[in-house]
């Protein structure tokens, strides 16, 4: 769950209202075996559970229709220039906390930057979710809706 671009991804449907952010650090030469060590034994001892469930959902794709000068990767970014560009990743989060719905990232765009003139970080905050869209259009990355295979997560009580 280390990947999730925003909470909606994960459904809380235990009786327990507060949140809780668990860091846990292990040292190991199997890295992947340490981390199901670690989540099974974090979860064996709560009265909730975490399931995974995967279905068919209607998100919203941002796909590029053609690349330009205004959507980069991380390393063109020539330096001290950094906070004129947003991760496609960080839109995505404001897309998801203001709309409540799923969004994907096409593989092309996946780790981009957008050159943000008009919608700098402060702007993306407060801008409703049309005005984002619009300054996507602008950048040549539109958003489609499409049925896709996705996963999400469930916390429940055991």
């Amino acid at each position: 769950m280390h990947n999730l671009s925003s909470p909606i991804w994960v459904k809380n449907k235990t009786n327990d209202t507060i949140s809780y952010d668990i860091i846990y650090y292990k040292k190991g030469e199997h890295l992947k075996e340490a981390y199901k060590k670690i989540e099974k034994d974090l979860l064996d001892g709560l009265s909730m559970e975490l399931k995974t469930i995967k279905s068919m959902q209607e998100v919203n794709k941002l796909i590029i229709e053609e690349k330009n000068e205004d959507v980069i990767k991380p390393e063109s970014i020539e330096e001290g220039t950094r906070m004129l560009y947003t991760p496609v990743k960080h839109i995505v989060t404001q897309l998801e906390n203001k709309t409540g719905e799923y969004f994907n990232i096409d593989t092309p765009l996946q780790d981009m930057l957008v050159y943000n003139k008009g919608m700098g970080y402060k702007t993306l905050q407060t801008a409703e979710v049309s005005d984002i869209l619009e300054f996507l259009q602008k950048k040549g990355v539109n958003a489609i809706k499409k049925k896709e295979s996705i996963e999400t997560f469930e916390i429940t009580n055991k």
